[in-house]
C-alpha cells in the first residue's frame, strides 16, 4: 500500500526564507504536504517526475 497520494520527485523548491531553491521531493497525502526531502517515487499512488520535464515552469505553493 502506497504511503503517499502522489510523490513530486526532483522538483526546485523553495523554502520561503530567502535561501537559494534547492533539488528536492514533495509527498500528498489528503491534498496536504506530508513531506519534504528525499522520498522514494514508488511510495506514491502516484509519481511526477520533475526533472524529466524541466521545459515547463511550474510551481507549488504551500500556504
Amino acid at each position: 500500500m502506497a504511503l503517499y497520494d502522489i510523490v513530486i520527485h526532483g522538483g526546485r523548491l523553495v523554502d520561503g526564507t530567502g535561501n537559494p531553491w534547492f533539488y528536492g521531493d514533495i509527498a500528498v497525502k489528503g491534498g496536504k504536504i506530508a513531506k519534504i526531502g528525499s522520498i522514494n517515487p514508488s511510495s506514491g499512488k502516484r509519481a511526477i517526475h520533475r526533472l524529466a520535464r524541466s521545459d515547463r515552469s511550474h510551481a507549488l505553493c504551500r500556504s
